[in-house]
């Protein structure tokens, strides 16, 4: 998956409220501020309450839910081989989240990771 469909579906999901954060090979690159290798898929985290709302979306743009994956750790691929491993998490209240979160850029987006 190339940094323009990585900026697409950042754009796509933020459009429709779902907030993500770039997880994996992407997010390194996000912090790094380039792309240091081509990527297979993308990594994203997102919020359980948002799971459904994230497949039909995606479902809607040609993407379909491969099979083996759970209600939260799911990948969804297009006819053309881009994939989206999907990892929902509940967050709950501090001090203990287990992710350390911050902030990168890919080809000039600020995306979270």
């Amino acid at each position: 998956m190339n940094s323009s469909a990585v900026v697409d579906l950042l754009r796509l999901l933020d459009d429709v409220h779902i907030e993500v954060w770039l997880d994996g090979g992407w997010g390194v690159d996000a912090l790094l501020g380039l792309e240091t290798r081509p990527h297979k898929d993308v990594d994203i985290i997102a919020r359980v309450s948002d799971a459904q709302k994230l497949r039909d979306i995606l479902q809607g743009k040609g993407f379909v839910v491969q099979p083996d994956g759970t209600p939260s750790n799911f990948v969804l691929a297009d006819p053309s081989g881009r994939e989206i491993d999907v990892h929902a998490v509940t967050f709950t209240p501090a001090p203990f989240h287990l992710f350390l979160f911050g902030f990168g850029f890919l080809r000039g987006t600020k995306a979270q990771n």
